[in-house]
């Protein structure tokens, strides 16, 4: 039988101890220091711990290789180590040890090989898989100190769960309870790192059973009410950690309202002392805690925007920008600026000062070398910002870069909410849906893999879905519910540009919800156009509109007139459009041409994919209800023409009916 063959045996702990009693009682000794030292041991190290010449123990564990326990690994004549021929052999080994006979042996290991590190400090890790096994570690070692400074390479190596695992021994040996808090929030946020939320919890849980808690200095709780809140989100129970965060912010006498009129009143202090403290360049000195309270209100205004409360979220950015102004330094200051120009050109109108904030923040982003708030400002510039000011076109090229930049420095969570925002403005170029699908089925894929199956549902679910019913490959819903922000504006251009009344309704009721989840994305506003273009065709086809349905279509086109004000290429077609309608309830059909004409120039120089046609479409529409056929087919050829080159099938059949219809 090979010296290996008895370990396939069905009975191989019997042959494994008559191997052991053929040993002799040093070779038998020598197995069980070998089985404390690990699974595999280098011969010198086996040496210095038994105080041992090299060439006796190789001679007394020549027979346990030649029984088939250990195996032989010379690296080099100076090298040589063995390992444990199944790692099952060492951890029998280990159980046949008392308590007692393991603590004596796991400290000759610790104090042999700490003196190692007099040479080489930055590998502690050998001697604290000894000297954390000892109830009673000796002091001379610094077991603690070992730890932490293990735990900040494995934090370093981003080795979370590790790291995690090395301040949980120094929590073992903190010197009072401020320090063993601090162990165990900085132990909960690796296990966070790591995906461990039961550990995670069971930390911030330990900190919680603490009989002192409340005499904690504030900035610890501020810190536990943060990782609480990432805890509750890891659980999907986003309402939860908002919740703590606001009554952590209370605690600070920091109080955000949470009514909607007082959310507007502070709104509009915030925004009027930001303008004074922009002109004056303050400066003061930043203090300790402020980064956390900073950190508190980023966490409340993501969760904010997140669960649809965007006043709420407006408030918490404007109070970060008004400390970050007069505390310049601030790691977070990129990320309020970038913030809070959203919250100046959504809010308040104000593209002056959305533009200052813009510049502030990508120049802060820039100047700290940091990828991740690089990428991350830029996002929410290109997503909620820049198109308020800055064509489209040109507005996709930045967030092309923005998409590069989180992709090359792994900043996957970014990436996939570009990659969203990109699918979503993608619809707007003059790209062919059968070129545009396999790209993003391929980025859907590559959400699937990076385990972002949320981002991978809402990519589905909205523009796929949008394209597949506009080439025909997927029918039209009978009925439609609301699931998230992303799909409404995909069904919103859908339904419009299918014809799909009986889906109209539903979609008037998404408006109030779309905004709240969305706000200040491009897709709200032609989510919008579209909703606001469905009432004036619906009012038109009943040759009548209604003073509730008038005053919605007006309330949304004076928007829409101060969007285009402020950025003409990206507005003003959908603008002169909602007008061309609205003027085909009064009597001057010689208005609504010159509305339809001037929307075709707009359309011309906006470049969008569907806009043009969809003018062409709704001219066609005006002209055969004024006698006028020729002109209304040869507006319907030109839509025909580009939804041929869009490869919009479906779209194709509905207007070639239409074209026949008119040829008779």
């Amino acid at each position: 039988m090979n010296d290996a063959d008895w370990l396939q045996e069905d009975n191989r702990e019997e042959a494994f101890r008559q191997r052991l009693n053929s040993l002799t009682s040093f070779s038998r000794e020598l197995l069980d220091i070998a089985a404390i030292g690990g699974v595999s041991n280098d011969l010198s190290k086996l040496a210095r711990v038994t105080g041992n010449p090299i060439a006796r123990l190789a001679i007394h564990l020549w027979p346990a290789e030649q029984a088939g326990v250990l195996v032989r690994e010379e690296h080099t004549p100076e090298q040589i180590s063995y390992h444990f021929a199944d790692p099952e052999l060492q951890t029998i080994l280990c159980g046949q040890l008392s308590h007692d006979e393991q603590q004596h042996l796991h400290r000759q290991f610790a104090l042999t090989l700490y003196k190692d590190l007099q040479a080489d400090s930055s590998q502690p890790g050998p001697v604290l898989r000894h000297l954390n096994r000892l109830d009673t570690p000796p002091p001379e070692l610094h077991r603690q100190t070992l730890n932490l400074q293990a735990a900040e390479h494995a934090r370093q190596n981003k080795d979370y769960a590790q790291a995690a695992r090395y301040l949980q021994y120094a929590v073992t040996d903190a010197s009072d309870t401020s320090q063993q808090t601090d162990l165990l929030l900085q132990s909960a946020e690796l296990h966070l790192l790591s995906s461990d939320i039961r550990q995670a919890d069971n930390c911030l849980q330990a900190i919680r059973q603490q009989p002192d808690t409340s005499e904690l200095p504030p900035h610890y709780q501020t810190r536990h009410a943060l990782l609480q809140a990432r805890l509750y989100q890891a659980q999907n129970r986003s309402e939860n950690a908002l919740e703590v965060l606001c009554r952590q912010l209370a605690t600070d006498h920091q109080p955000l309202p949470s009514g909607h009129g007082e959310q507007l009143s502070l709104l509009l202090s915030q925004l009027e002392r930001i303008s004074q403290i922009s002109s004056h360049n303050s400066r003061h000195n930043e203090l300790p805690d402020d980064n956390l309270q900073l950190e508190l209100l980023e966490h409340i205004s993501l969760l904010a925007r997140q669960l649809s409360q965007p006043l709420l979220a407006a408030c918490a950015i404007g109070q970060m920008t008004e400390h970050c102004l007069l505390h310049p330094g601030s790691a977070l200051a990129a990320f309020a600026f970038s913030s809070y120009a959203w919250v100046a050109s959504w809010f308040c109108a104000d593209t002056q000062l959305a533009r200052s904030f813009t510049s502030k923040a990508m120049h802060l982003a820039d100047s700290t070398n940091h990828p991740a708030q690089t990428g991350s400002a830029a996002l929410r510039l290109n997503s909620q910002v820049q198109h308020w000011f800055t064509p489209l076109q040109e507005v996709r090229q930045q967030l092309a870069h923005t998409l590069e930049l989180a992709g090359n420095h792994h900043q996957w969570p970014t990436l996939s909410e570009g990659q969203l925002l990109a699918a979503h403005l993608d619809l707007f170029s003059n790209t062919p849906l059968n070129e545009l699908y396999p790209q993003l089925q391929q980025q859907h894929q590559q959400m699937l893999n990076r385990q972002q199956h949320t981002q991978a549902a809402w990519l589905e679910e909205s523009v796929l879905t949008a394209i597949h019913q506009l080439q025909g490959k997927e029918p039209p819903p009978a009925s439609l519910n609301y699931q998230h922000g992303w799909q409404a504006v995909s069904c919103c251009i859908s339904a419009l540009l299918l014809d799909q009344q009986h889906l109209w309704p539903d979609l008037y009721r998404w408006e109030a919800r779309l905004e709240n989840e969305l706000a200040g994305y491009f897709g709200v506003s032609e989510a919008l156009f579209c909703t606001t273009l469905m009432r004036l065709i619906q009012a038109g086809q009943q040759q009548a509109i209604s003073r509730r349905r008038q005053l919605e279509t007006e309330q949304l086109i004076s928007r829409l007139e101060l969007w285009a004000t402020q950025s003409p290429d990206n507005f003003n077609c959908q603008l002169q459009l909602l007008k061309a309608e609205q003027s085909r309830f009064q009597p001057d059909s010689q208005i609504t041409a010159l509305y339809f004409e001037q929307a075709l120039q707009a359309a011309e120089r906006q470049q969008f994919s569907f806009h043009r046609a969809l003018v062409n479409e709704r001219y066609a529409d005006f002209l055969q209800h004024n006698g006028q056929t020729t002109l209304a087919r040869y507006c319907l050829q030109e839509a025909m023409d580009f939804y041929r080159h869009w490869q919009a099938d479906a779209k194709i059949k509905q207007l070639a009916q239409t074209l026949e219809l008119l040829a008779k």
